[in-house]
């Protein structure tokens, strides 16, 4: 790591921001006064693995000193007067940190970790810049107690601990004695998932800390006015907020005794303090514009959770397997492992294959030109309808279709599903041939698959498509991949919509025309599903996928579909693939390892997952 220190050297602020700018890749420091900037230094970083986890005076020499972690090994490192000091590597990317502060009110910042596979919460007292001690305070071995803040709640000089559990809803306080936990405090319940809290402050000037909840669907916000560890009151806001809006801060901006809320539309990159009086916001200020700048929120509780950044042409970027299935099991990200594929190495799947997840108990439904059945990468992988006995004639599991061994026809309404065109299998290759040392591996390669085809010739796409998704769906199909183009139709976006509403996936690609957003049914990824566009080997978009368009509700992701191999009817394999009907396939296989790992995640967790575990293209 080298020269990591910015130019300008004053004391860090509680008001200073530190942004990234996800166009140029640069990261910053901005000094905010009456609501405007007042100086700025350029951080020469535009590694997605640093992060800067504190900006604290560590060494006491009246400068500012910057703290970073470097997720591929999880290292911690100080850079200090355009010098880096290495504080420790822990190599277990598990542990993550929670807060910094000073825990014993010695001066110097602690470090609050916790493991997301034991549960242990561990506390590094530091002098200076070293670890003095290191010791674990407690296991909470229940993954859904998660950390919410830490704060001083009963005003004792004392950092405490706040928790909710994801799935009760309980909310407990822990008092903490120094670097020691004296007792716990259970405070309310809050059954419903969707309201999380979003922070702590003082928006009464009664010198207590309030809790700020939000709804995360409806966009309410609440305020509990805390009396130390009690509630004495709840009270709403007279105002909802949309989803394209994130707390980045919480402190008092204005002076005036009460902490105000720094909110940054994750499109945009506008700002906006809302200055508090009395539990509830009294006027909206907006400084300068920060365009294509995200805030980095130092108060969140989880440092390494992503926060997803929306952009027009390349949505939420490239996703990054080993992220999201460590999120699907709420785990760290897995340690890198290379394979031969750069494709593969771009998203990370062979870390998710170390771990044992390789699509193993799911069904995909390939809805396209068919599928060579006999294809030695393909035939182990293949769904077969055990409720059917192939050729006797009946409708043995009384589904509506006769003889469905391996799948429909849709547009000949019989059980051909042989290939019409090389499309199908090419797209059935990616998603789950088999690592037999024949030919590719597929992301997924102990899923099934299960063909459907709409076609009755070459690129004569003329069956049912919704009649297709709802087979898929009844008959047990957890993710379904559209490589296609269908026009639209009030059946199209029903039977999407019943796939959602059976926790199904559909994945879309976003199509072939350089057009400024993602053709149907990809375009339907504002509600249900994913849109997927295409980069190349450099991780670039390329020109001709459809873009994103300007709704951030859409949950457009991109993977590699440019120059990819894979398999083709005749038990062959072809290189030289492109199109996001080939990048489409990729992203339907990671889905399927995240439900190899977590078979419970929903729908709505799925997209959400997969638009937190992205990288920017290029």
């Amino acid at each position: 790591m080298a020269s990591l220190q910015p130019t300008w050297s004053a004391i860090a602020q509680s008001t200073d921001l530190i942004a990234s700018n996800f166009n140029t890749g640069e990261t910053a420091w901005f000094a905010i006064a009456d609501n405007r900037i007042i100086n700025r230094a350029s951080i020469p970083v535009a590694d997605p693995n640093l992060q800067i986890v504190d900006i604290y005076d560590y060494d006491r020499d009246s400068r500012s000193d910057l703290l970073w972690n470097d997720r591929r090994d999880n290292s911690l490192y100080f850079s200090s007067n355009d010098q880096c000091f290495n504080l420790h590597t822990l190599n277990d990317l598990n542990w993550q940190i929670q807060r910094v502060g000073d825990f014993d009110r010695d001066g110097d910042r602690d470090i609050l970790w916790r493991n997301q596979t034991t549960g242990e919460v561990a506390l590094w007292q530091l002098n200076g810049m070293q670890i003095e001690t290191g010791r674990v305070l407690a296991t909470v071995s229940d993954r859904a107690w998660k950390i919410a803040d830490v704060q001083d709640y009963d005003n004792d000089g004392d950092l405490d601990i706040l928790w909710r559990h994801d799935r009760s809803g309980e909310n407990v306080i822990w008092r903490m004695n120094g670097a020691a936990i004296e007792s716990g405090f259970f405070i309310a319940s809050v059954p419903d998932p969707n309201w999380k809290i979003v922070g702590s402050g003082d928006f009464n000037g009664d010198q207590k800390l309030d809790l700020l909840w939000r709804h995360n669907q409806a966009g309410q916000l609440a305020i509990w006015q805390m009396n130390g560890m009690s509630i004495e009151q709840g009270i709403s806001l007279s105002i909802a907020v949309d989803p394209s809006w994130q707390v980045k801060g919480i402190h008092d901006y204005n002076q005036d005794g009460t902490d105000d809320i720094l909110w940054q539309h994750t499109q945009a990159g506008t700002l906006q303090y809302w200055a508090m009086n009395q539990l509830q916001p009294q006027r909206s200020i907006s400084p300068e514009n920060f365009n294509s700048w995200q805030i980095q929120p130092f108060k969140q509780s989880e440092f390494t959770t992503k926060v997803p950044t929306y952009n027009p042409n390349s949505g939420y970027g490239i996703v990054n397997a080993g992220i999201a299935i460590g999120a699907a099991i709420g785990q760290a990200p897995f340690a890198q492992v290379q394979d031969t594929s750069w494709a593969l190495d771009m998203m990370n799947i062979p870390e998710v294959w170390a771990r044992g997840y390789t699509g193993q108990g799911i069904t995909i439904a390939v809805i396209d030109s068919g599928l060579d059945l006999t294809h030695s990468d393909l035939k182990s992988n293949l769904w077969t309808n055990s409720g059917e006995i192939a050729g006797n004639g009946i409708d043995d599991d009384r589904n509506g279709f006769t003889d469905d061994i391996h799948g429909w026809n849709f547009s000949l309404n019989n059980n051909d599903v042989s290939p019409s065109s090389a499309h199908g299998t090419a797209v059935s290759g990616i998603i789950a041939a088999a690592r037999n040392n024949i030919g590719i591996t597929g992301v997924a390669y102990d899923a099934k698959l299960m063909p459907i085809r709409v076609t009755n010739a070459q690129d004569n796409w003329n069956g049912n498509l919704a009649n297709a998704i709802r087979y898929a769906v009844d008959n047990g199909a957890k993710v379904i991949n559209l490589s296609l183009w269908w026009s639209d139709s009030p059946q199209l976006r029903d039977a999407l919509a019943y796939a959602a509403s059976r926790n199904v996936i559909t994945v879309a690609a976003a199509l072939n025309e350089g057009a400024n957003q993602p053709s149907h049914p990809a375009r339907y990824a504002t509600q249900f599903g994913v849109a997927v566009g295409a980069v190349d080997r450099d991780q670039r978009l390329s020109s001709f996928s459809n873009r994103s368009g300007t709704d951030p509700q859409m949950r457009y992701v991109l993977a590699p579909g440019r120059g990819i191999e894979t398999t083709i009817p005749g038990n062959s394999c072809q290189s030289g693939w492109w199109g996001t009907s080939i990048a489409a396939p990729y992203i339907s296989g990671v889905v399927a390892l995240m439900l190899s790992a977590n078979p419970n995640l929903t729908h709505d967790q799925v997209r959400q997952i997969l638009i937190e575990s992205t990288t920017d293209a290029s």
